[in-house]
């Protein structure tokens, strides 16, 4: 069904205002993925990409949250990051970065999967790195990771955001 939906949609500026508003519907009848894919669907060029981009995230974060689980799963959603900072950032295109983690799980946490999201100044999104973290964390407690290079960024950029993706436990 969801195939058929999506045949015939078009990701040229002229048609971003209709994937937008489809994409909108969709994502009000909280049907996520197929809203995500109309989101996608705007083009950098349209003045409604910076705004697809946010809900994209939006998207992204609630399935995060709501991510089918197997064994202890639900404990990934008890890694929070505590603080965070750029240490380091050679020639503004290269981030390096310290993340304090908390394991508020009873398990031991062996790695998470960290998605950073840089931004301009305007606020538009530059690049999304992800990188995988080997955590030796126990459970109920905090530990701080430095040296974290998500990779090296097309252009500058001013602001940033990180998030866990996943968590695997030992």
């Amino acid at each position: 069904m969801i195939s058929t939906l999506l045949i015939g949609c078009d990701n040229s500026v002229d048609q971003a205002p209709v994937n937008m508003k489809k994409a909108d519907q969709y994502f009000a009848e909280r049907q996520y993925e197929i809203a995500d894919y109309y989101y996608e669907k705007i083009p950098e060029e349209s003045p409604l990409y910076k705004e697809a981009q946010l809900k994209i995230e939006q998207i992204a974060s609630m399935e995060q949250s709501a991510l089918p689980k197997g064994p202890g799963a639900d404990e990934a959603l008890k890694i929070t990051i505590f603080d965070q900072s750029i240490t380091s950032n050679p020639g503004g295109l290269a981030p390096i970065h310290t993340i304090q983690l908390n394991n508020e799980s009873v398990h031991k946490l062996a790695s998470v999967q960290l998605e950073f999201s840089y931004f301009d100044a305007a606020g538009n999104l530059m690049g999304v790195k992800r990188c995988n973290v080997g955590t030796p964390i126990l459970g109920k407690s905090q530990e701080t990771f430095t040296g974290i290079a998500p990779g090296v960024l097309d252009a500058q950029f001013v602001t940033y955001r990180v998030k866990v993706i996943s968590a695997e436990f030992q």
